[in-house]
Parts: C-alpha cells; structure tokens; sequence
C-alpha cells in the first residue's frame, strides 16, 4: 500500500510539472518580449514623499521617502514602455511632497498639479532619462521645488 501511495505521489507531481507548460516549442518563450524599467529619482535638495494610489478607490498602495540623489518607485513592465501601467504597476497615481508641503499629484485621469509642460512621471515624456537600454528614470530636480503646486 505504501507503495501505491509513493508511486501516486510521483505520478501527480510529474503531471503537474508537465500541465504547466505543455508540449509545444514556444511554452515559456518570451523573447520577443520588450521589458523595460520605469522609476523616480530626486535630483532636488530636499527629500520628497511618495505616496502611490489607486486612484478608482483612493487606496494607498505605497508610501516611500526618497533623500536628494536616491532612486525608487520602480515598475517593470513587459511590451509596454511608454509609463507606468497601472495593471503592471499595481498603482495609477502618484502623490509626490516636498517638506514644505508643496509638490505634483500625477495620475492617469489627473491633469492639474503636473510637472512643468505637462511631464508626469506616468508617462514618459521629456523628464524621463534612459540611463541604460530601455531603463527609464523620471529626474526630480531643484527647479521642481521650486515650480511644486500648493496641494490640496
């Protein structure tokens, strides 16, 4: 009986394994697959507050700080490397702060505290540098701080 029980065990694991990628050539090929990488650094000289949202329910998804020359709120995305997205992302809005209170509220239906020229760090744009192949940062700067929105 015992082993029935072990021969059984094998069996299903085996099946299992094999169920997740049937027998064809292109199971698991993904290489004509575009990834790139989309994040935020702080180029300014104040810290900044980041805080993500979801922004059908208002949900926070994420809250980071970033000091003046740090990096952060990656994304990676696959096929897509036009912004962020939000399926991808897990978040369709970004508050950004400054200490002063100040700062830019960037989403996918948000259109009145941007960065100057309409820039968003959603969408890349002319504020968005590639510092590798297709590996994008959104360049926070001191004239951001300057120019930042009273939020509401």
């Amino acid at each position: 009986m015992k082993n029935n029980t072990m021969f059984f065990a094998i069996f299903s694991m085996v099946i299992c394994l094999f169920s997740c990628c049937p027998f064809t050539t292109d199971c698991g090929d993904n290489s004509n697959d575009s990834v790139c990488t989309f994040s935020i650094r702080n180029n300014s000289s104040q810290p900044i507050q980041i805080v993500t949202y979801l922004q059908s329910t208002n949900e926070v998804i994420n809250t980071i700080q970033l000091t003046p020359n740090e990096n952060g709120v990656s994304c990676i995305l696959v096929n897509n490397c036009t912004g962020y997205n939000p399926i991808q992302c897990g978040f369709d809005m970004l508050k950004i702060t400054f200490p002063n209170g100040k700062g830019y509220i960037c989403g996918v239906n948000t259109s009145n505290y941007l960065f100057s020229n309409n820039q968003s760090p959603m969408v890349k744009g002319e504020k968005h540098i590639e510092v590798s192949p297709n590996n994008f940062e959104f360049t926070i700067t001191q004239e951001d701080y300057t120019n930042a929105h009273t939020l509401p």
